[in-house]
């Protein structure tokens, strides 16, 4: 069976580059709705493309089984199918990391774009995040690695012929200030980046299909049958917190609406199901009874040839669940079982909150706070912050606080079934230490005279502290007395530069002098007036 060069794929790429194109002009409801109906049908031919794939799949391992010489075509196809579904798969966490940034909903069991005018995520997340420059290498190792498959007299061709690549754009001179990431994703909106993101997928099952083929025609499959099956337990989510309920579809992969196979969920009985020398499962397995031990469970009836799993998450740590499906041949009445094993983590709902600077909150300046639960995007986590306030989102916070004691820092996710706390963590809110006072860069106890005659005024700085801080010097008493005299010299001083009459002072010191700086007033942030001194003693120089 050949896989079918299909004309519609070659429109959907055609109006792909004409909508691409059309990112140039202001774009109108029309053409974004045009995009939304190209990325369709691009996901649909290359599901179409899959099908299509998979049942020349399981023509090369029956082929592979009963002929030797066939088992490395075999292997190289099953390679391709490896680098097809790695790519697609970090696709689609792209999308959803995306879209997660940009907003989105769900509809009809599909995460869609509520913004699909946004240009700031996709520039965001693939220019300035540096994902781009991720996708685009990842799509050229995967090309090289397709390319690898051929065989050395067709490679070249099939390098011109293949369209997953990811090349640096040129312009008509040669040249292009744009790179590939650019050039794809600057200045785009979500729903364009997401049929751009579409065609790629498009691209890399389209080079899978040119592999296998390829290696089809090595060893002149001509028809395909579907009798060698392989079980599937696919979960909708593998880490999950306590409490969440696990959703699972369980079925054989490449089976048609009709299949309707039974589903046993058990431990495996030895005698029946043995791992090879990899620890892997057979594909199959032929056992005049079900081929598990006593105390196994046997699930509803399959719905379009799909089981669905679920049950609820207890106890903390890794899990594993196993079992079989059995389907009965029509023809020969016979039971066919293919066994199936998956893991998946449950972990206990914990808010994390990390002070980015320090474990206490600090009244009067900004506190930043990294706020995130496990197992959940920051776009589902929101918080609050009892006795101040708290501003940001997607992870990144900032608590302001205004008086001292315990304060919580409220958290809380946003589920299928609607929004549940997670828990509070204490902090504890404190005014900020009072600040260092300085003459120049000194605290005393000595100071030259040329420093004290040429030094403007004092100031006020927060001493080995994370916070950038203002304090504001708004005044101090002077008391000045000059060597061998008993006499005292007093004046007020406003504000942190000297006036002047206390210039005129310290414009005759010399050394033996003696200057104090009492009753020094510094305004915190945090409102509070700090109460400071310092004293010198006139030294030479």
């Amino acid at each position: 069976m050949g896989i079918p060069k299909n004309p519609r794929q070659a429109m959907i790429n055609m109006m792909y580059l004409v909508y691409t194109a059309l990112l140039a002009l202001n774009i109108s409801a029309e053409t974004l709705n045009a995009f939304i109906t190209v990325d369709k049908g691009l996901r649909r031919t290359t599901s179409a493309l899959d099908t299509n794939i998979g049942e020349v799949y399981k023509v090369f391992q029956e082929r592979a089984a009963r002929d030797s010489s066939a088992l490395p075509l075999y292997t190289k196809a099953l390679k391709a199918q490896d680098i097809s579904n790695k790519l697609i798969a970090n696709i689609e966490k792209m999308k959803d990391e995306m879209l997660d940034i940009s907003g989105s909903e769900v509809v009809n069991g599909e995460k869609v774009a509520t913004n699909h005018r946004d240009t700031n995520t996709p520039t965001f997340y693939f220019v300035n995040e540096k994902n781009g420059d991720k996708l685009q290498q990842e799509i050229n190792q995967a090309r090289d690695e397709f390319l690898s498959l051929f065989g050395d007299d067709v490679r070249s061709t099939k390098a011109q012929s293949i369209t997953l690549k990811a090349e640096e754009p040129v312009g008509s001179d040669g040249l292009s200030k744009k790179s590939w990431t650019e050039h794809n994703f600057a200045d785009v909106p979500v729903v364009a980046a997401i049929t751009i993101l579409s065609k790629i997928e498009n691209d890399a099952k389209t080079t899978e299909a040119a592999v296998v083929d390829y290696l089809k025609g090595q060893i002149g499959l001509e028809s395909v049958s579907f009798d060698v099956l392989k079980a599937r337990a696919i979960p909708k989510k593998s880490y999950l917190n306590l409490g969440e309920t696990y959703t699972a579809d369980i079925f054989v992969s490449a089976s048609s609406s009709s299949t309707q196979p039974k589903v046993y969920i058990g431990e495996f009985d030895p005698e029946y199901i043995k791992r090879d020398e990899n620890g892997d499962l057979p594909a199959e397995v032929e056992a005049d009874k079900l081929p598990l031990q006593a105390g196994y469970r046997e699930l509803s009836d399959a719905v379009n040839g799909i089981v669905k799993y679920e049950f609820q998450a207890n106890g903390i740590g890794p899990k594993t669940y196993r079992g079989v499906i059995a389907v009965m041949n029509a023809k020969t009445g016979k039971i066919k079982y293919y066994p199936f094993e998956t893991d998946y983590l449950v972990a206990q709902s914990q808010a994390v909150v990390s002070p980015t600077k320090m474990n206490v909150l600090y009244i009067g300046v900004d506190n930043p706070l990294d706020i995130s639960v496990p197992g959940y995007p920051t776009s589902s986590v929101s918080a609050s912050l009892s006795g101040g306030t708290l501003t940001g989102g997607n992870g990144k916070y900032v608590g302001r606080v205004t008086s001292t004691g315990d304060v919580k820092v409220n958290v809380s996710v946003r589920t299928e079934t609607g929004t549940k706390g997670v828990g509070s963590v204490a902090f504890r809110a404190k005014r900020i230490p009072d600040p260092k006072v300085l003459l120049g860069n000194s605290s005393g106890p000595v100071i030259t005279a040329g420093q004290l005659r040429g030094l403007p005024g004092l100031i006020a700085i927060a001493d080995n502290f994370p916070f950038d801080v203002n304090f504001k010097v708004r005044g101090f008493e002077v008391t000045y007395k000059k060597s061998g005299s008993n006499n005292l010299i007093i004046k007020q001083n406003a504000g942190k530069i000297f006036t002047p009459e206390v210039k005129n002072i310290f414009s005759s010191a010399r050394p033996g002098d003696r200057v104090w700086f009492d009753n020094i007033k510094v305004k915190a942030p945090d409102g509070t007036t700090r109460t400071k001194s310092l004293s010198f003693k006139v030294i030479g120089g």
